[in-house]
């Protein structure tokens, strides 16, 4: 028991040195601006996935020009923060990856785009994947 604690605490330290090297980019970080709707989530202690059928909720999250992330759930805004992109390693590939840092010390979150949707991997264990599709314009 004690070494499977001394792993997670190593794994933990580990997570949180930022990579000083900087590749070049998979992507630009205007290619997350825009508002992006959910479809799923999958993860937690529990490993469940979650759509807005099952919880009854829409969320939505927006990225702006001026590096300002908004979630807006039920259509009400419930978060508004800041963020700069870096690159780091992912916990999930142990490779760089691009990141969404909030600047708070907070998680970091991975993403990715896959046939067009946005895939947002939150950088901790225990925590979730989650997909949202690009909303189209005119539809705010």
């Amino acid at each position: 028991m004690k070494h499977l604690l001394f792993v997670a605490i190593l794994l933990a330290f580990t997570q949180c040195n930022t990579n000083s090297v900087s590749p070049t980019e998979k992507y630009s970080s205007t290619d997350l601006v825009g508002r992006w709707v959910w479809v799923q989530s999958s993860g937690g202690i529990a490993g469940t996935t979650n759509t807005p059928a099952s919880t009854n909720e829409t969320i939505e999250v927006e990225f702006t020009t001026d590096a300002h992330q908004r979630i807006y759930k039920n259509g009400q805004l419930i978060s508004d923060l800041t963020y700069q992109i870096i690159q780091d390693t992912s916990m999930y590939t142990g490779k760089i990856a691009s990141q969404i840092d909030y600047g708070h010390g907070g998680f970091r979150t991975s993403y990715d785009f896959d046939k067009g949707d946005l895939i947002l991997a939150q950088e901790c264990f225990d925590c979730f994947v989650s997909r949202y599709t690009r909303k189209a314009s005119g539809n705010d």
